[in-house]
């Protein structure tokens, strides 16, 4: 019993951990933008961004932009 719980609990702890390091870091967009950038990205160049962090994107239902793929 001990062990498929082991068990379980390493195969969960593998399936998880890499999708949450999978958005690690900031995104950018403008104030009045739903889409969210890397940094370097064309379309926001020349532009005041603001960071946004994976929590803000998901609350505000943001999408990714489409030239630079974040």
């Amino acid at each position: 019993m001990h062990r498929k719980v082991l068990v379980s609990a390493f195969l969960l702890a593998a399936l998880t951990l890499p999708a949450l390091g999978r958005h690690q870091g900031m995104y950018y967009a403008t104030r009045s933008g739903k889409t969210y950038h890397k940094r370097d990205c064309k379309v926001i160049a020349g532009k005041t961004v603001y960071e946004v962090s994976w929590s803000d994107i998901t609350k505000h239902k943001m999408t990714p932009c489409k030239k630079c793929k974040p």
